[in-house]
């Protein structure tokens, strides 16, 4: 949402018909349910010199396809790996990564919030502000959970496809013109 306010087009990715709604809802220009349409042929129809910024958090075959797909001079942020979590064997080898980035002189850059921790604080107070000035509007899953013994029900919501949490759905962010 954040990216859409400032006039990027935004490509969302998603797993599900019921996320796509959502992501469509909240304004994305171009939604992807990569288990229905192929990422990598629509991302070459679609954005033939590429995808210029991508937050990505899926891993596995759509990583494979964001690297192929990323333009050149291209940024992918790298801050999940949520087909890493569900066992999901990954066969793509550094060795194919790097001439991808390589030649396109694309980046890729590992994030982990804890690590910036310092600058939480500031960018949390723009967030809010912006939440509370109505310019944006968090999305927020309804199904609530309560107490520890709901934790692995909360845990099994969030991995399969069911959830509409803002975490998960638009697990990938492919946005244009930055």
């Amino acid at each position: 949402r954040v990216f859409l306010r400032v006039g990027n087009h935004v490509i969302g990715t998603t797993s599900s018909d019921a996320k796509a709604a959502h992501l469509k809802s909240i304004g994305c220009d171009r939604v992807i349910n990569y288990n229905t349409e192929n990422v990598d042929e629509a991302l070459k129809k679609e954005y033939p010199n590429g995808v210029d910024l991508v937050f990505e958090t899926v891993g596995g075959d759509l990583f494979r396809s964001i690297v192929d797909n990323v333009a050149v001079k291209g940024r992918v942020i790298l801050f999940g790996y949520i087909s890493g979590y569900h066992g999901a064997e990954d066969t793509f080898a550094v060795s194919e990564l790097v001439p991808k980035l390589l030649f396109k002189s694309a980046s890729l850059r590992g994030f982990i919030s804890g690590h910036y921790r310092d600058q939480f604080h500031p960018h949390m107070q723009r967030l809010l502000k912006l939440i509370n000035e109505k310019k944006l509007v968090p999305g927020i899953d309804p199904v609530k959970f309560e107490g520890l013994e709901s934790i692995p029900s909360a845990i099994d919501y969030i991995l399969p496809v069911q959830s509409n949490s803002n975490n998960l759905s638009c697990q990938t962010r492919v946005i244009r013109g930055l």
